[in-house]
């Protein structure tokens, strides 16, 4: 969602889709919709674009990942 957020303009959010892979009928739908950031977030043209390999990539933790280390110790 932050993400969402962050590319503010259709411009740049059908800019950054193009670069993860998806196709243009995705982006369009997505892009022209005028559902909340959080709601986009979670649709599955932006999970297949920003998936969890991205985010990982890009430096973010996953909580499932630091829950499971905290409750379950090797």
């Amino acid at each position: 969602m932050c993400y969402w957020k962050m590319w503010k303009r259709p411009k740049q959010r059908r800019k950054q889709l193009r670069k993860r892979g998806l196709d243009e009928q995705q982006i369009n739908m997505i892009v022209s919709s005028r559902e909340g950031h959080w709601k986009l977030s979670r649709t599955l043209a932006t999970n297949m674009g920003m998936g969890n390999a991205w985010l990982k990539k890009q430096g973010l933790i996953s909580l499932k990942e630091q829950w499971s280390k905290i409750h379950y110790p090797a």
